[in-house]
């Protein structure tokens, strides 16, 4: 084939598909572009709001770390303060506890010591008693004593002795004479029996001598002796 065998060029029509190619291209171009500048427009956005709830979330993270440690803090707190109210409850029980042992000592030791001045009181009035009786004064004791109480108390003729005679009715028994017991007040202030008629059970003698003893009573010693007399004399009652 020759070059006159080759089919006209036809450059008004090449010129007309170049510009109809360059404008849709042109189109193409301007089309893509507006969906990517939105598209870039529209991720900006979404990045900006993205880090604004990121700092969003870490000022209420950073809030919430405070508020934990707050928390921690008060419950430390909570914690160091209860310690301390039950290390107080303890000591208060403690000191209630030693007051009570304290208040409960003093009371004993009021106690023994009334029992004391009652006992040296007693004491001071047996001897009192006693004394006068040795000297033969006329005491008034000694008639309520033997009037009132029927008891009879006499000296023996004998330093430092005495005698306790029984003179109430239902001891009064002419089968076995006169009831009495003969006794003397040791320097160590204690009580000893030396005489009983009628003679009474040994045993409960000492008996009611060492309680007589401990207490420092002279009218426990009377009235004891005397209900071991009735009760070994059942005829006269």
């Amino acid at each position: 084939m020759t070059d006159t065998d080759l089919p006209p060029f036809d450059s008004r029509g090449f010129r007309t598909t170049l510009d109809e190619f360059s404008s849709r291209l042109n189109a193409y171009v301007k089309t893509n572009t507006k969906a990517i500048t939105q598209a870039k427009a529209a991720f900006e956005t979404e990045s900006a709001q993205l880090f604004d709830r990121r700092r969003q979330l870490q000022i209420q993270l950073q809030e919430e770390n405070l508020k934990q440690n707050h928390v921690s803090d008060v419950a430390k707190a909570e914690a160091k303060a209860a310690l301390e109210i039950r290390s107080a409850l303890r000591d208060l029980s403690r000191l209630k506890e030693q007051k009570r042992t304290e208040i409960s000592d003093l009371e004993m030791a009021v106690q023994r010591q009334l029992r004391c001045l009652q006992q040296t009181q007693s004491l001071r009035d047996d001897r009192s008693l006693l004394y006068g009786v040795q000297r033969g004064d006329d005491l008034p004791e000694l008639a309520v004593w033997e009037d009132i109480l029927g008891v009879r108390i006499q000296g023996t003729g004998r330093a430092g002795t005495l005698k306790v005679q029984y003179c109430f009715p239902r001891l009064l028994d002419s089968s076995h004479g006169e009831v009495f017991f003969i006794f003397r007040l040791a320097n160590d202030r204690t009580y000893e029996v030396m005489t009983l008629r009628p003679k009474l059970p040994p045993r409960k003698v000492e008996q009611v001598i060492r309680v007589a003893n401990e207490l420092q009573n002279f009218t426990y010693l009377v009235r004891e002796v005397r209900n071991l007399f009735v009760q070994i004399l059942p005829a006269s009652r």
